[in-house]
């Protein structure tokens, strides 16, 4: 029996991804000399799709750091183009991120980018001359985008949509010859638009998904005329079930020391009810003080001791909102993909508050804690604590308290600097979002290339070659 025999019999009864860790291992991606953010990871329990498109997905960014050095002359723009749900901010700055990803690997390519905005959704000005064209919708109904921009979107060289699935993208490309490529956020691989079973990809920390985005840190800024402190905690947190743990957390963190607790918060009006509930009495807490713009509102506890600060910002984005990240307290308290970037990026120990469709992507992210560190190990516990947070509003405290005493162990912080490294290294997307942009804008000149691909791909999941011949192929194309 051959080793592609094996497979198949092996696939049958057991889990895909782990045979298939046999053949791509990481000493074979050394000895072909492929990037370190090239490796793929096994720790995902597999989905529903026979082995063969399980296989593509792993090899994928393996198979286009062939384009990683080409450099690249096109005619037409590329397009980015980004729907922005209301309260879905991040998604406007991922596409920035790519934006400038692109200008700096295609210093001559026409960028443009197209945001189709809910018309309740406030814009920051920094992000706002970003944006090529804003078109504004109502939530409650579909407006099909003005015929000028479906017409940019069709004469470009690429078109981008990402990273919320635009429902009505299939309207937009109807009848075009567009080239075009959907990229997914994070942790959508098992929704029917990201599927293996589509030529769609998308970003995220499963096995099949293609990492996530890093960013630069920003130059260092002082932040005085935003905080009058540099002890703060960065609270950017979506729903009251996340705003009690965290303030559970941080409060039994706290416990015992004198100086007053101050956090910046961006939705405060989403929390007050919270505040008015919350068991403050039981911390000692003697008022909590809530700063907004110039006036200040006082909820009374207790006749002694210290005072919570919440400091309510609002219109901030950009490194203002990375430096309020930087120079805060940890645990930071983030809520989505790209505060998850920033606190990766920026070795920010975080406390996510996970959104209904978030929860696949942090159970990924504990399966590569687990995977990378040991069972009940300080990083996998607190990591495991954070799902754990969907239980009834009863645990919720108790919740906070153990995530407390996972804060107060001092191999958390050395253990999660390790296992940011490891994401920053190896699920890594900035460099494959460029080689595939490369790949796209090449099939795009050159029909030819994109069939010869295609066929080398194919030849590689049906076990026809080898990952070493799929690998040397490039080398033919390239030369």
């Amino acid at each position: 029996m051959n080793f592609f025999q094996e497979i198949e019999q092996f696939s049958k009864k057991h889990h895909p991804l782990s045979i298939l860790s046999k053949e791509l291992s990481e000493c074979h991606f050394h000895a072909l000399g492929l990037p370190e953010d090239t490796i793929p990871s096994f720790h995902s329990n597999s989905i529903e799709h026979e082995y063969k498109l399980q296989k593509k997905h792993l090899i994928f960014k393996a198979f286009y750091s062939r384009y990683r050095s080409n450099e690249i002359q096109h005619k037409g723009p590329i397009v980015l183009f980004t729907w922005v749900i209301a309260g879905g901010l991040g998604d406007l700055s991922m596409q920035i991120v790519s934006k400038k990803l692109l200008q700096s690997a295609l210093p001559s390519s026409n960028i443009i980018t197209i945001a189709l905005v809910e018309k309740s959704a406030f814009i920051p000005k920094q992000l706002q001359k970003e944006i090529t064209y804003l078109h504004r919708y109502n939530q409650s109904d579909y407006t099909p985008l003005p015929k000028d921009i479906i017409n940019i979107m069709h004469s470009g060289s690429l078109l981008l949509q990402m990273p919320t699935h635009y429902p009505h993208f299939n309207k937009i490309i109807q009848g075009s010859k567009s080239n075009y490529q959907l990229i997914g956020e994070y942790g959508f691989i098992t929704t029917k638009e990201f599927s293996p079973t589509t030529n769609a990809i998308c970003m995220g920390l499963h096995s099949l998904e293609k990492g996530i985005l890093i960013k630069k840190k920003p130059k260092q800024q002082n932040l005085m005329h935003l905080i009058p402190t540099n002890n703060y905690y960065f609270c950017y947190l979506i729903t009251k079930r996340g705003f009690t743990i965290y303030l559970s957390m941080i409060l039994h963190k706290e416990m015992g020391k004198p100086d007053d607790i101050h956090f910046v918060n961006f939705s405060l009006h989403k929390f007050l009810p919270v505040l008015e509930k919350f068991p403050f009495k039981e911390f000692h807490i003697k008022n909590v003080l809530i700063h907004d713009a110039h006036k200040t509102a006082t909820l009374k506890v207790n006749a002694t001791g210290k005072s919570i600060h919440i400091h309510h910002l609002t219109n901030i984005a950009g490194e203002n909102l990375h430096n309020l990240m930087i120079q805060s307290n940890e645990p930071v308290g983030i809520r989505g993909d790209q505060t998850f970037s920033e606190a990766i990026s920026f070795e920010k120990l975080f406390f996510y508050d996970a959104l209904k469709h978030a929860r696949p992507f942090m159970k990924d992210l504990h399966s590569l804690a687990l995977n990378h560190t040991t069972q009940n190990s300080a990083l996998e516990i607190f990591i495991k604590l954070q799902q754990s947070s969907y239980q009834e509003q009863e645990e919720w405290m108790l919740i906070g308290k153990l995530l407390a005493d996972q804060c107060n162990n001092n191999q958390l912080k050395k253990e999660y600097l390790l296992f940011a490294q490891l994401i920053r290294s190896r699920h890594n997307f900035n460099k494959s979002f460029v080689d595939l942009v490369k790949a796209k804008l090449l099939y795009h000149q050159n029909p030819i290339l994109r069939k010869q691909d295609q066929s080398i791909i194919s030849s590689y999941v049906n076990n026809q070659i080898t990952f070493v011949d799929l690998i040397k192929s490039g080398d033919k194309n390239n030369g």
